[in-house]
């Protein structure tokens, strides 16, 4: 879940399934969803974000990533992508010069003629 601020003074939580809410502070570090019934609560220490908590997920807590974290996650999916598309290539071009090769009879098929 991406949690970030609106221009309004209002925070805007956007899911993974692209579903977006809009929020509304009605104590520190607790938020209401706006036209809802759901509750936003961060548990923050020092000024810095540890936890946050949803009233509609009680088993299930929300931890911030930091960014040098989620460029691992993502480089390590980009690059199982990657490397399983030239692992088909490849694939694919074997199979194209074992069917080629074929095709072709060998020395031991001429001499039983």
């Amino acid at each position: 879940m991406a949690v970030e601020p609106a221009n309004d003074g209002r925070l805007r939580t956007t899911t993974l399934d692209g579903d977006t809410r809009a929020w509304v502070e009605t104590d520190p570090y607790v938020y209401e969803e706006v036209g809802g019934h759901d509750v936003l609560a961060f548990e923050v220490t020092d000024g810095e974000v540890d936890v946050l908590n949803m009233s509609s997920e009680p088993t299930g807590v929300y931890q911030p990533v930091p960014v040098q974290e989620r460029r691992l996650v993502t480089g390590a999916v980009l690059g199982t992508a990657v490397s399983g598309f030239g692992l088909s290539l490849v694939g694919r071009a074997g199979q194209s010069v074992w069917r080629r090769l074929k095709q072709y009879p060998t020395g031991s098929e001429e001499d039983a003629k």
